[in-house]
């Protein structure tokens, strides 16, 4: 239907707005104003659309964050290999995700600020992680299809006993180092090429751990 789609188009476009302002002014810098400004779309309609800022922050960081997860699932597919052992799978998933906070790392600022703004007195990286990176779910299952390959195949030697949760706890714990290191370089205290520099040195360590 022509309305249906027209209200899907506006709320894309608010939400492309949003992320754009959140990333140009922060979060709590934001106003409606600005989102009607950027957007075109009418102020009625942006608060019709979403009612409060609080759901309108949350729309924006899962909208990005599926975002993300396709993304770097073209990249993943893209650099896999035909045939590759589940040790190579695994570094075409992290060299996906790296690519990722390469092109994007305020996007991962953003992911903790976004958690402050909504009421928690100290940003908690695994509840962010939950419920605001796109697809987590999928993006642990996905890593743990990807061990299992490996230890099967021989390739992954030092996790034999790899269970889901801890495939949880991996994916939380990478994509809260890169939630931190986000937040190190926008106060300054790293470069974006310090900030891969650590990536790197982090991933030839756990490389290694498991060969």
């Amino acid at each position: 239907m022509p309305n249906e789609q027209l209200k899907e188009d506006n709320i894309q476009k608010t939400l492309e707005s949003g992320l754009k302002c959140f990333l140009m002014k922060g979060i709590e810098g934001t106003q409606r104003n600005d989102i009607v400004a950027l957007s075109g779309i009418s102020r009625r309609s942006v608060l019709r659309y979403f009612n409060c800022k609080e759901k309108f922050v949350i729309a924006v960081l899962k909208f990005f964050g599926d975002y993300q997860y396709e993304y770097g699932c073209q990249l993943y597919y893209k650099n896999l290999k035909p045939h590759c052992s589940g040790l190579e799978a695994l570094k075409a998933y992290l060299n996906a995700v790296k690519t990722i906070f390469l092109e994007n790392s305020d996007y991962f600022a953003l992911l903790a600020e976004g958690e402050l703004y909504l009421g928690h007195s100290k940003c908690q990286t695994n509840s962010v992680i939950n419920n605001y990176v796109g697809n987590f779910t999928a993006s642990s299952k996905a890593l743990q299809d990807i061990l299992e390959q490996g230890i099967k195949d021989g390739s992954i030697k030092h996790f034999t006993n790899f269970s889901p949760q801890e495939s949880v706890v991996f994916c939380q714990s990478f994509f809260g180092m890169l939630i931190h290191l986000a937040l190190s370089k926008g106060m300054g205290v790293y470069t974006l090429e310090d900030c891969m520099a650590i990536i790197d040195k982090f991933l030839e360590m756990f490389f290694a751990s498991i060969q």
